[in-house]
């Protein structure tokens, strides 16, 4: 019901009245924190999970990841996700890469991004596996994923390889939408390339994707 303030107040009903609370407990609260912009409350927590004895999960680490970014701080979002690889407190999962490529992609560090792409392909963390996080307003899709991908390197100034992922998104039956060549035309456009991006329009009409607003805008 995004009544995160009540919860936050339940919670500490529970906390003072010595209800035994849990790791999910925990984390559930730490979402609350993070959804109300107080992060460092969430760090509290975290703390206090440790200090009972508890384990803290790949869940916990996400929320405060995903917290970190909301707040505008992906710089301590990935130092963060480096730490918990270097000291192997986790394994990190197909949520926590997404959380963190995610925000780096709205905030224009697409070099970070195609690094931490690099490191997921490594690793064997394949798109394909991603599913919704109970943390909240993750992506939904594999598609949109390979967008953001795509995103990152036409960025880079790779658009050979953004044109790339276009293509392994269709053989893995991914079919570009209109976010897709939304993007490719938005790259071919800062490249000061017009006529290129007026050709994605024309395949968009094609393939019948109806064009939207930030299409004409573009």
């Amino acid at each position: 019901m995004k009544q995160y303030a009540v919860a936050v107040s339940v919670f500490r009903d529970m906390y003072v009245k010595g209800i035994p609370v849990n790791v999910f407990t925990f984390s559930t609260a730490m979402i609350c924190f993070c959804h109300l912009n107080c992060v460092d409350y969430a760090f509290a927590l975290l703390a206090a999970i440790i200090k009972r004895g508890f384990v803290p999960n790949v869940v916990t680490y996400n929320t405060l990841i995903r917290g970190l970014i909301s707040q505008d701080n992906p710089v301590e979002a990935q130092l963060l996700f480096t730490n918990l690889i270097r000291f192997k407190l986790i394994q990190p999962n197909v949520v926590t890469y997404t959380t963190i490529i995610n925000g780096l992609c709205k905030r224009g560090h697409a070099s970070m991004v195609v690094k931490l792409f690099k490191y997921m392909d490594k690793k064997g963390c394949k798109p394909d596996t991603i599913s919704r996080s109970s943390i909240g307003s993750l992506p939904s899709n594999d598609k949109e994923r390979y967008n953001a991908k795509f995103y990152a390197y036409g960025k880079e100034g790779m658009i050979n390889v953004a044109e790339d992922v276009i293509k392994f998104m269709i053989q893995r039956g991914h079919f570009p939408d209109v976010v897709t060549y939304n993007s490719l035309m938005d790259i071919y456009c800062l490249r000061g390339e017009v006529d290129e991006a007026l050709a994605v329009l024309q395949t968009m009409k094609t393939r019948d994707i109806v064009p939207d607003i930030r299409t004409y805008s573009i």
